[in-house]
């Protein structure tokens, strides 16, 4: 809950920042024109999350809404990564893009190098004066969202592999332990498809 404040703050913090250039024009007018008529300003949250994390959002999304009145969110759904990401292009062109947008991993890049189709993170931090201090990340998480050493995006959240094995079929193949790195996994791997242990073992 603290982050997505301090993500609503960098946010609505640029209605009251004063902007320089085209771009800061651009981005300006995005982020404003959207008063309701209860007066508050509605920015909207492009995401791909089902289950239990899109029941999540929504909870974390209700209570910041609840929390104050000068700002609504309305989180939108759009189905998956892919889709979000080709919709969000499609509105930059038209000028009709969310105020935010959760992308996935494979889609950091592309966003972080959009060519203006987003407001870095560390740009907000500047404009706003509020500084989210990456050391409340994991290193290998706040890492992959940063370009030269700042955050470009906000990692909401983040997906992480897990490794599931079977520990018979391993100790068949000679390995006393599960492998920790990527180097170790193929060694592992081509110890079994030697052996022809892998086949509905793992």
């Amino acid at each position: 809950m603290r982050y997505l404040c301090v993500v609503m703050a960098l946010v609505c913090g640029l209605l009251s920042q004063a902007f320089a250039g085209d771009f800061w024009q651009k981005a300006k007018a995005v982020f404003e024109g959207k008063k309701q008529q209860d007066g508050r300003v509605h920015l909207v949250l492009w995401h791909s999350f089902g289950g239990s994390l899109n029941y999540a959002l929504d909870k974390i999304v209700n209570e910041y809404n609840q929390s104050q009145h000068k700002y609504y969110v309305e989180a939108v759904n759009k189905s998956n990564y892919q889709n979000s990401l080709t919709a969000a292009a499609t509105a930059y062109r038209s000028s009709t893009q969310p105020n935010m947008l959760v992308s996935y991993e494979i889609g950091t890049a592309m966003m972080i190098y959009s060519n203006g189709a987003i407001i870095p993170l560390y740009e907000l931090e500047k404009m706003t004066g509020i500084t989210i201090d990456q050391s409340d990340f994991w290193p290998a998480v706040s890492g992959y969202y940063s370009v030269d050493g700042k955050l470009a995006g906000f990692p909401f959240n983040s997906s992480s592999p897990v490794l599931f094995y079977n520990k018979k079929a391993l100790a068949k193949a000679g390995v006393t332990h599960p492998p920790v790195t990527w180097q170790e996994l193929t060694k592992v791997g081509e110890k079994g498809r030697i052996r022809d242990l892998w086949v509905n073992q793992l």
